[in-house]
């Protein structure tokens, strides 16, 4: 019995003497915890198929070690101990599995293990190279600065990294003004995006567009416009047509004839009281033109 309990008692000591210079576990400096590894490559992975990484490690201190909780730097990692508490000697693993959604190209997610007793953590970094599967280029549609009452066009096309032939569903638009059709299907699907007779203002809308990949069965793509006022001024036009009362400017002139009942598509962000809300730009053969700060007439 006692041959036994010694031999069992040599084994502790010869693996602690193991682990400790062996170079398959690695210190970060000051921590009593050795790990195998401190950093997982995935290589390339798929959006939307989540993988695992497995880091062993034991507690090289003669103290024990508690783990107190780890954080995780996004919501698509989630880590599992297999116990909080290290006696000495003792081996531990830990488990992350990761959801690749969201990401597209090289990716560095990172784990912190807050230690009792110790203030900084100890840092695990998890790396990948996720394949979208589908990349709608651009990735965001802006459409600068448009005139109201005019239509806006442009193309999305999704990049297909799949290797499989693609169907577009279904297209979704968070407002009517916001139009998309599919041109065509197949290898790169490609997308018509318009906005018709959109609303004065800055806008921010969202396209959402349902493919045949369950993988990627949703892409949403932001959409932004800076829409001005059909008789909107540019800032040239409203610094020398007006700040210089003698330039004289027929193109003006005929803006101010042929706005309707003298309202701009404007209007409905300034109130109905003209003398309260707007001030007055300049003067044309004793014509009074009225605007907002913008240059847009009234």
């Amino acid at each position: 019995m006692q041959r036994v309990a010694v031999a069992v008692s040599l084994g502790i000591v010869a693996a602690l003497v193991y682990w400790h210079f062996s170079p398959h576990f690695r210190f970060q400096k000051g921590f009593p915890l050795r790990f195998d590894k401190t950093v997982h490559d995935f290589g390339e992975i798929q959006w939307g198929t989540p993988v695992e990484a497995t880091f062993r490690f034991f507690n090289a201190s003669q103290q024990e070690v508690t783990i107190e909780h780890i954080v995780e730097s996004c919501g698509c990692a989630v880590a599992r101990l297999s116990s909080f508490s290290f006696r000495p000697g003792e081996q531990g693993i830990l488990t992350v599995r990761f959801f690749p959604t969201g990401f597209a190209g090289h990716v560095t997610q990172t784990l912190q293990l807050r230690l009792k007793g110790f203030q900084t953590p100890i840092i695990l970094l998890l790396r990948a190279k996720v394949n979208p599967l589908l990349l709608p280029s651009p990735s965001k549609i802006d459409f600068g600065r448009v005139r109201s009452q005019k239509q806006a066009i442009t193309t999305l096309i999704l990049k297909n990294t799949s290797g499989r032939k693609v169907r577009i569903t279904r297209l979704e638009t968070s407002h009517e003004y916001v139009k998309a059709f599919t041109l065509k299907d197949g290898d790169e699907p490609t997308i018509h995006i318009a906005l018709v007779n959109p609303p004065v203002g800055r806008l921010y809308e969202r396209l959402y567009i349902y493919t045949s990949i369950p993988e990627r069965s949703q892409i949403d793509v932001p959409i932004q416009a800076d829409v001005a006022c059909k008789w909107q001024l540019t800032d040239t036009e409203f610094f020398f047509g007006f700040v210089n009362k003698r330039v004289t400017s027929h193109r003006n002139q005929e803006s101010m004839d042929r706005l309707p009942s003298g309202k701009c598509s404007c209007h409905s962000d300034l109130g109905s009281d003209r003398s309260g809300s707007i001030r007055s730009l300049g003067f044309d053969e004793g014509k009074r033109w009225w605007g907002d700060k913008r240059g847009c007439f009234y």
